[in-house]
């Protein structure tokens, strides 16, 4: 099983409702979102979940952003939902950290519904162990390192962040192709019932945009021994902020000449090539928006032929 773990930024939020409309998640995929934003796209997303009953994992208390705070101000919003949160296709998890893994207990021990427990601090390990054996627990979500792995023994799923975020797009050209990850491949063995990354997006999260210099378009492939590798597509005239939709239109005609995707049937590289014949820009949001839903897509058609 593969956990993708997105921040609930709007790109990220409509990436997962898009691919449940075209069926592209499988039933491999059980995305988790840590909401950062009080939102229409939010509750729209959710509700899109419960209506194809389709699985989902949202963290309770997230740590990034400004959810818990908006969420008691928007009255519309909390009714809505709180009303989601109880449908069984929405699972819960929390976030585990030192200072607060004591207040959390009773909130855990309380919760009705299967949960999820995430924690990447190692000091966090009494508390983790101390609820092993709790039939509410479903899954531990851990970094694959030796004292985690030795010390949680029920079951657990693997959680790395796999991309080399560079201060600036620029830099991504200087090593255009690399490994990613082969999680897919090993996570059984490693004694995990899944695995869990931060896509193509990493662990850092930012709430501010701004117009880049050059413009980078991140893609996964799979190597001749199922690897998966990122390729990073970067405009060439970077020297200042301007003329966006031309770097774009730079980043994407390397993207469509590059020889390993073209074996790739998926979702959105047929929109890319189709913005790419209409020479369209569709704005950054929705590159990284494909971008998520090509990789998501990969491991789908993956686990299809492997199961």
């Amino acid at each position: 099983m593969y956990y993708p773990y997105l921040r609930g930024r709007q790109y990220e939020l409509i990436a997962l409702r898009e691919m449940l409309e075209h069926d592209l998640l499988g039933t491999n995929i059980i995305p988790i979102i840590e909401p950062v934003k009080a939102s229409s796209t939010l509750i729209s997303t959710l509700e899109s979940f419960v209506e194809k009953k389709k699985e989902v994992i949202v963290i309770q208390n997230p740590m990034a952003g400004s959810f818990s705070s908006e969420i008691s101000r928007k009255a519309p919003y909390k009714e809505k939902y709180e009303k989601q949160s109880n449908d069984a296709n929405i699972i819960p998890a929390f976030l585990v950290e030192p200072k607060s893994a004591n207040l959390l207990g009773p909130f855990v021990e309380k919760e009705t519904k299967d949960t999820l427990l995430i924690s990447n601090d190692i000091d966090t390990l009494p508390f983790l162990k101390s609820l092993q054996n709790s039939p509410r627990i479903t899954a531990f979500v851990i970094p694959d390192e030796s004292t985690f792995r030795k010390n949680i023994s029920a079951n657990k799923i693997s959680l790395g962040d796999h991309f080399k975020k560079r201060v600036k797009n620029s830099l991504y050209s200087e090593i255009t192709d690399e490994f990613f990850t082969h999680d897919h491949l090993s996570f059984r063995e490693d004694g995990y019932s899944g695995y869990s990354d931060f896509s193509i997006i990493g662990d850092d999260y930012t709430e501010n945009g701004f117009a880049p210099y050059a413009v980078a378009i991140h893609m996964v492939y799979f190597d001749m021994e199922k690897n998966l590798r990122v390729h990073h597509f970067v405009s060439d005239t970077n020297g200042d902020i301007y003329d966006t939709a031309g770097k774009f239109a730079e980043a994407l005609f390397k993207l469509v000449e590059f020889d390993e995707l073209e074996t790739c049937n998926t979702y959105a590289i047929r929109i890319f090539r189709e913005l790419y014949e209409g020479q369209e820009y569709p704005g950054l949001g929705t590159v990284k928006k494909l971008a998520i839903m090509h990789h998501l897509e990969l491991i789908k058609q993956y686990f299809d032929n492997v199961n």
